[in-house]
């Protein structure tokens, strides 16, 4: 299978999504903000605040 062993990948038409530079014309692809591990980190931040709940112990 093509995602045996692989975690965290984006998918798009049945298939893994390429990178994609941010200024990328078509709407296809991953932007490099959606690879970005300091911003994720920042949005687990806010949902929490945002909601109250520790969602990770």
């Amino acid at each position: 299978m093509q995602l045996d062993g692989l975690g965290g990948v984006y998918c798009e038409d049945v298939d893994i999504a390429q990178a994609v530079p941010a200024d990328f014309p078509e709407p296809r692809g991953v932007r490099p903000w959606a690879m970005d591990r300091s911003l994720a980190e920042r949005l687990w931040s806010k949902s929490e605040e945002g909601t109250g709940v520790a969602l990770l112990s």
